[in-house]
């Protein structure tokens, strides 16, 4: 039903000009494992997200870039887990799993567009 809600919401927007609904995964991720059941946590965590970009961006703006990539890593670690869903899609479909290391690894290597018209690509073979 959600997804219906979603997609119905996608396309009747894409009439009025408005900004494509989206979602973010860390964000989800990160509300998940804080807890946050209902939508009242998303708008705590847009009200918190505000904040630090108004008062303490500044205060992020002198560290340098490698800082801030190793936060963003580490607060997003609990996302690496799918990687571990690797083996069990290897035990599934050999295919599939050749298809995922490509995608993949076309994505770390390259960019995310090449990376995903490799994985169309190669799971077209």
């Amino acid at each position: 039903q959600e997804l219906i809600a979603y997609g119905v919401g996608g396309i009747v927007s894409s009439f009025f000009y408005c900004f494509p609904s989206c979602g973010s995964l860390s964000r989800s991720d990160m509300q998940e494992s804080s807890g946050g059941k209902t939508q009242l946590s998303s708008f705590v965590s847009c009200i918190f997200m505000l904040v630090v970009l108004l008062f303490l961006g500044p205060q992020f703006e002198p560290l340098p870039g490698c800082v801030l990539s190793a936060v963003i890593v580490m607060s997003l670690k609990s996302m690496l887990v799918y990687f571990g869903d690797l083996k069990s899609a290897w035990t599934a479909s050999k295919w599939d799993a050749s298809v995922w290391v490509v995608t993949i690894l076309a994505v770390i290597i390259l960019d995310m567009d090449y990376g995903v018209v490799i994985g169309i690509l190669f799971s077209l073979i």
